[in-house]
């Protein structure tokens, strides 16, 4: 009988890792989610305030607009992987 409760003692324990595990991704997506709605609002924010025709205030110049543009870019690219927990070998690190 004991081998039936050890059974029975580690499918629970699997499917508690399993909910772990789940609960782990979702907040990680969570995370993800708001860094590009944060991202977006300020690109949005940044377009309106740039001063070209579709700008409302028109205080940023448009090369400055343009640069930030350029790092936000370049960081996003080498930063995502980290940000998706994407390790060195996985197939997602180079999608």
């Amino acid at each position: 009988m004991p081998q039936h409760a050890s059974l029975r003692d580690q499918a629970s324990l699997a499917v508690e890792k399993r909910r772990s595990n789940r609960t782990v991704y979702i907040l990680r997506m969570w995370y993800v989610a708001a860094v590009a709605w944060g991202l977006a609002l300020v690109h949005l924010l940044m377009t309106l305030f740039t001063r070209f025709p579709l700008g409302l205030v028109k205080v940023i110049p448009f090369p400055i607009h343009g640069v930030v543009e350029l790092v936000v870019g370049v960081v996003l690219v080498f930063a995502m992987p980290r940000l998706l927990g994407a390790s060195l070998g996985s197939p997602a690190r180079t999608f």
